[in-house]
C-alpha cells in the first residue's frame, strides 16, 4: 500500500508542477499581449504625430508660397 501512496504522491507533485507551469505560461502570454498592445498604441501615436507634422509643414509651405506670390 505504501508503494501505491508513493505513486499517487508523485502524481500530485507532477500535477502541481503542470499547474504551476500553466500559470507561469499564462502570465508570460498575458504580459506579451499587453506589451504588444502598448507597442501598437505607441505606433499609432507616432503615425498620428507624423501626419500632424506633415500637415503643418504642407500648410506652412503653402501659406509661404501664397504670400510670396
Amino acid at each position: 500500500m505504501g508503494t501505491l501512496e508513493s505513486v499517487f504522491s508523485h502524481f500530485n507533485v507532477i500535477a502541481a508542477a503542470v499547474v504551476a507551469a500553466a500559470v507561469i505560461t499564462a502570465a508570460v502570454v498575458t504580459a506579451a499581449a499587453v506589451t504588444a498592445t502598448a507597442l501598437a498604441a505607441a505606433a499609432v501615436d507616432i503615425a498620428i504625430i507624423t501626419i500632424a507634422v506633415i500637415t503643418v509643414t504642407v500648410v506652412t509651405v503653402t501659406t509661404v508660397a501664397a504670400a510670396v506670390e
